[in-house]
Parts: C-alpha cells; sequence; structure tokens
C-alpha cells in the first residue's frame, strides 16, 4: 500500500494531550522549550544513528524522472534548449555514477528537513531515557491548540510544518528519491522499526530548510509557538533544585500561567504522585 499522509490525524485521533521529555543539558538546549521555541533536528542529530535511513533507491527512478530531477537543478538557466542539451549531454555519466548523486540527495535532505519529537504517553522508559534518569522534566503540550497553531502557521506563512503520527514496521520501505510529493520525503521521517513502538510518537515535521549553529555544529530549525500551546511542566523525581529554579525563572516570563509541578514518592505503593510547586 503507497504511504499516505493524513494532515489531519492528529485532530482525528482524540489525543488531548502530548508530551516532550527533557534533561538539562550543559549547553542549555533546553532552554529553547522553556521559552516556548521548538528545537527541530536535522535527522544526524537524532539520538538513533537509524533513525530516518529508509533506504533510497535510484532503481525505481524511471530515465525521465532522473532528468526531471537534473533539469530543476538548472531552473536558473533562462532557455529550455539550453537545459535539454546539458541534461541530455549529462543524463548517461549520472546514471552511471548514481552513489555521487544519491550522496548528495541525502545531503540535501539534511540541510533541509527538520524533526521534533513527542510522545502520546508517559513511562518509565522515557523518564530513563529522555529526562536523564528522572533528573530532568517533561511538558505537556495541549495537542489540540498545537495542531491548530502549526496550521495557521502553513496557511498564513506557507512554511510546510505538520504534525504526525510514527508508523512501526516490520520492513522498511524503500523510496524513489525522484519523487517530490511530501508523501514519499515523509517515509524517511514517519517510519520505525518495530522496536521503538513503545515509545508512541508523535512529529512535528518541517520541511523548508534548516540553519546551521556553527559553535555547535548542529542542523537545526527554531520555531517559536504561543505559551498557550504548552500546559504544564513536571520536574522529575531527581531533579535539582538549582535547576528547578532556573526554570521557574525562565518560566516566569515566557509562560507565566503554566502549572509546575514536582515528582514525589508514593508512600504506601510503587509509583509517582506530582506536587504543585508554583
Amino acid at each position: 500500500m503507497a504511504f499516505k499522509l493524513d494532515f489531519d490525524e492528529l485532530p482525528n485521533s482524540g489525543i488531548k494531550k502530548l508530551y516532550k521529555f527533557k534533561s538539562f543539558d550543559q549547553d542549555g538546549y533546553y532552554k529553547d522549550l522553556l521559552n516556548n521555541q521548538l528545537w527541530l533536528s536535522s535527522r544526524t542529530e537524532l539520538n538513533d544513528p537509524l533513525d530516518c535511513r529508509v533506504k533510497l533507491n535510484y532503481k525505481l527512478c524511471s530515465d525521465e524522472e532522473i532528468k526531471n530531477i537534473m533539469r530543476s537543478h538548472l531552473s536558473w538557466i533562462p532557455f529550455n534548449s539550453i537545459i535539454n542539451l546539458i541534461v541530455d549531454a549529462q543524463f548517461n555519466h549520472r546514471k552511471n555514477n548514481i552513489e555521487d548523486y544519491l550522496n548528495s540527495f541525502e545531503s540535501a535532505i539534511d540541510k533541509s528537513i527538520g524533526v521534533f519529537s513527542l510522545t502520546q504517553e508517559i513511562s518509565e522508559s522515557m523518564w530513563d531515557k529522555y529526562s536523564n534518569k528522572h533528573s530532568g522534566f517533561y511538558v505537556e503540550f495541549n495537542a489540540v491548540k498545537l495542531f491548530s497553531e502549526l496550521n495557521q502557521k502553513f496557511e498564513q506563512t506557507g512554511n510546510r510544518i505538520f504534525i504526525f503520527r510514527v508508523r512501526y514496521e516490520d520492513v522498511l520501505p524503500e523510496v524513489n528519491p525522484c519523487k517530490a510529493s511530501l508523501d514519499e520525503k515523509a517515509q524517511m521521517f514517519l517510519i520505525k522499526t518495530k522496536a521503538w513502538e513503545y515509545e508512541k510518537e508523535w512529529r512535528i515535521v518541517w520541511f523548508d530548510g534548516m540553519r546551521r549553529d556553527e559553535r555547535k555544529e548542529k542542523d537545526y530549525r527554531k520555531e517559536p509557538i504561543t505559551a498557550n500551546c504548552i500546559s504544564n511542566i513536571y520536574f522529575g523525581l531527581n531533579a535539582s533544585k538549582e535547576n528547578i529554579d532556573t526554570a521557574i525563572k525562565i518560566l516566569s516570563t515566557s509562560n507565566p500561567g503554566i502549572g509546575i509541578f514536582k515528582a514525589l514518592k508514593k508512600k504506601d505503593e510503587f509509583g509517582l504522585d506530582f506536587e504543585k510547586i508554583a
């Protein structure tokens, strides 16, 4: 079955909340989230080196599709006749040296598409893996408001930023790199192996270009959202008073209406309670 994006997948799901787990990293990237900024990473910055690595198979491309890609790279030339002459002259070389062009295509993807991951479920594994063994925090997003804001950004600015559920498959598909549709491109970012199914992940995907943090050599897109997209913040059991105080100080300006909670051990059974602290 062909992969088909459902742009209304989140509102149709009935999910009201989504969560982002975060650690207090030494570089201070966590502050972006506290300041209502989404750090959309290049796939090269994701924690799983196999993530977003669905195979690109040029053998799926027809000769005409390859030529159309070549023509698009020469669109700055004002005369179609000249473009066609160049394409005809270079086509066989490209077809016989496909790996060079595949590497070029992969590099373009790294610099043009960013992702921001969330989960629909709070679990011990998420606390452990993404919040540094309970010493970090998670942010609770209002899923309805978040979807509405991303949709509004697209309608008002044309920025192609959307949210989708991640699919988990036994066998990863092969993608035709000559296909230009969002459906084809999105397969690389929205399909993972079933080993990751426990994360119940949703992803915000931004399709229009990244920026480079020269100091840290990271590709990213920092996208602001309004404060009302975030409902509450929950600090882990082992979060330090110093980090909590720093976060509260930031939130007092960026999101003064947010609910702030701290995890506590339940007294008579396994599990956590949360105490409101601000």
